[in-house]
């Protein structure tokens, strides 16, 4: 505030609320040129996310049926695997319908695919 002739009048900023908060969001931005995640993967995480509702559609019926199939045709034999089958499509599938970032969601449907195979592969030998 300023005084002039004994009326106080109010001076405003150089920028107005928003400018200053742009202003200042620049300024303590910092990009990670040092980042070890390869190009491939952050542009398939970009087509993911267009294509959400396709992937998590899919990982359902991916997860469910072989995730299924391995508990009811290898899974009885011993406890672990039953557990090991089940924890991993289960949390596959509460990502998926969580509606979490499509980042976790496809690397858990990758994540539980993968432990189905192993332990099919495994039951088998």
């Amino acid at each position: 505030m300023v005084s002039l002739n004994g009326v106080t009048q109010i001076c405003f900023p150089k920028y107005t609320t928003m400018e200053a908060i742009k202003t200042q969001s620049e300024s303590n931005t910092s990009i990670n040129h040092g980042a070890t995640t390869p190009n491939w993967i952050q542009k398939f995480d970009e087509t993911a996310e267009f294509n959400r509702y396709g992937i998590i559609s899919v990982g359902f019926l991916l997860v469910g049926i072989l995730g299924g199939a391995t508990v009811g045709i290898f899974g009885f034999d011993a406890v672990w695997k039953l557990a090991t089958v089940v924890g991993f499509s289960m949390l596959s599938l509460t990502l998926m319908l969580a509606v979490a970032p499509i980042k976790y969601v496809t690397r858990s449907i990758l994540l539980a695919l993968l432990v189905d195979l192993i332990v099919v592969i495994v039951s088998t030998i």
